[in-house]
């Protein structure tokens, strides 16, 4: 289960955040090693936590998009020592409806969720922080020093009986449905994963055209952020593997080209580098986690990147490979 969980955190490339969205219901076991926790496609509204309703027919103009953000929330997730108070600065905003306030409620939520369940409890006893520090260097996957601050940053909520925020699936499921590009993205993610193990043909082909649909209706927007993601459903949407599947490290080029931050400081880099040995010092950042990943390929990918990028300002948005 600890590789199992590690590999799973990976995936969604927001950064670190992304461990909250691992695999825990209604999944295969054999596929919950790489695949992140099922969402909802949005309906036609705009849906608070109690309301987030499914739809299972979307077209690309039907999507609706939330493309507003007012400052860099990803930023103030990662930077933030207290989630408890960043829940609270975002609580009006998304409960107003703004879908960025929404899908970093929900990743801050789901972090403390999944790293209080993996690594702070022993069963239903809650741990100390220096068990839960003793408890990670045992366990190994995330460095202690990682763990060590999420325990900070996590443990009003994690002690909290009531907190006042909602559920960080309801979020989620807001936050697609207010069509927040990287929430889309990350519904795509969902859907493409789970047609891989759907064992009904009919609904494993309904599934990816869903995950079709919500990946391009986010790539529309040009947000890089949900371009970083994006690569993970085409990855997937694609049967071949290893080195014949290059869809993930290509899309992650191309936001970074877009101008996501793929710096050593991005949310990515600073997750990615909690778990992997391979981390070095002179590393620049997310590029030469690919450099380093892909070897004599990366030439390659990247040019698949800037071909790209040039398609989507082309606005050429049915030759992506999506």
């Amino acid at each position: 289960m600890r590789a199992a969980w590690v590999a799973t955190a990976g995936l969604v490339v927001i950064g670190f955040a992304v461990v909250a969205l691992v695999a825990r219901e209604h999944t295969p076991a054999s596929a919950q090693s790489r695949t992140p926790r099922q969402v909802v496609a949005p309906d036609r509204k705009s849906a608070m936590p109690d309301a987030a309703n499914p739809s299972s027919s979307l077209d690309d103009e039907s999507v609706p998009q939330n493309t507003s953000v007012s400052r860099d929330l990803e930023k103030e997730l990662m930077d933030s020592e207290d989630f408890w108070g960043f829940a609270e600065k975002l609580l009006v905003e998304a409960k107003a409806g703004d879908g960025a306030a929404q899908f970093y409620l929900s990743i801050a939520l789901s972090e403390c969720d999944a790293f209080g369940t993996n690594y702070f409890k022993d069963g239903d006893r809650r741990l100390t922080y220096d068990e839960a520090m003793q408890h990670a260097v045992q366990r190994g996957g995330f460095k202690w020093e990682y763990v060590s601050r999420v325990f900070k940053r996590c443990k009003r909520l994690i002690e909290a009986k009531n907190p006042p925020f909602g559920t960080a699936d309801a979020w989620m499921n807001a936050a697609i449905a207010s069509g927040y590009p990287r929430a889309q993205a990350q519904a795509a993610v969902g859907k493409a994963w789970k047609s891989r193990y759907e064992e009904q043909k009919e609904r494993a082909s309904e599934l990816r055209e869903e995950a079709r649909h919500l990946a391009l209706a986010a790539l529309r927007t040009k947000d890089p952020g949900a371009m970083f993601m994006v690569g993970s459903a085409a990855s997937v949407l694609d049967k071949r593997e290893g080195d014949a599947n290059p869809h993930e490290w290509v899309w992650v080029l191309a936001a970074c080209e877009r101008g996501y931050d793929c710096s050593r400081e991005s949310a990515w880099y600073q997750f990615r580098c909690a778990y992997d040995p391979q981390c070095q010092p002179y590393e620049n950042g997310i590029v030469d986690v690919v450099r380093r990943e892909t070897g004599s390929r990366f030439s390659d990918l990247e040019r698949r990147a800037k071909e790209l990028n040039a398609r989507m300002d082309e606005g050429r948005f049915d030759e992506l490979g999506i």
